[in-house]
């Protein structure tokens, strides 16, 4: 088979099959529409659920890396997090050779 007309055939199927995948997506879209309304109330109740137990994890899953490692404070009550700049550690390093 001659490497154009297998370009252009292969060219017609991807088109085809994005057109019908575009209609079944509309068509599978205006189904649930009709089926459940523009805002559907019956799932609302499911996704707050969802979100609301999802909120819990995260705090729970949040108290307890507090719990393990607790980090300390500096005398403002800031957590101390930032690391030694390249000037510091060198100084550090000067003078543990010392």
């Amino acid at each position: 088979m001659n490497p154009e007309f297998r370009a252009k055939i292969a060219r017609k199927v991807l088109a085809a099959l994005l057109a019908v995948g575009t209609v079944a997506g509309f068509a599978s879209g205006f189904h649930d529409l009709r089926r459940h309304g523009c805002h559907a109330g019956g799932r609302a109740p499911t996704f707050e659920d969802r979100v609301a137990a999802t909120c819990v994890r995260a705090a729970e899953n949040a108290r307890s890396d507090r719990e393990r490692a607790p980090r300390e404070r500096d005398p403002r009550g800031r957590t101390r997090r930032r690391p030694a700049t390249r000037a510091k550690s060198l100084r550090h390093a000067q003078s543990a050779a010392d």
